[in-house]
């Protein structure tokens, strides 16, 4: 029995702790590199900006090339709004499934420990201490995720 019970305890700690959860494992260089790539980018949509108006007011006056250029920038907006919009939306869902298969492999565990123990008397008996430590728990959990 304690075999099985040290095995769920490392699926339940490499499930928090693994490569796929969308909260952790944030690197400084990769957030170095999206900074880098996106003031790049901003680099270019300025000079790719200045070159499509210079060519718009070859054809066009200047008032009607400027207005071009602003309907493309607001549709551009839009676009970028609605990609973010669905970005957000997926991330979401992968927070709530693996907040759900998390949820789901603790009550695995609490129920089989119900089963093969009977650890609701000192819990009853001490709900202080209880609160305590899942306070403190919450905590590191809290420090060490977020």
């Amino acid at each position: 029995m304690d075999q099985f019970i040290k095995i769920a305890e490392r699926v339940l700690v490499d499930r928090l702790i693994s490569k796929h959860s969308p909260v952790t494992h944030k690197s400084k260089v990769g957030i170095f590199m999206f900074a880098l790539a996106g003031v790049l980018f901003l680099v270019g949509l300025g000079m790719m900006l200045y070159a499509s108006y210079v060519w718009f007011t070859m054809t066009y006056t200047p008032l009607i090339a400027s207005m071009m250029l602003s309907a493309m920038l607001i549709a551009t907006s839009i676009l970028l709004c609605v990609c973010v919009c669905a970005v957000t939306a997926y991330q979401r869902r992968k927070i709530i499934q693996m907040r759900s298969d998390i949820t789901s492999d603790i009550s695995a565990v609490i129920n089989l420990f119900e089963d093969e123990f009977d650890i609701s008397q000192p819990l009853k008996n001490n709900p202080k201490t209880v609160t305590a430590i899942a306070a403190m728990c919450g905590f590191i959990a809290g420090d060490k995720f977020l």
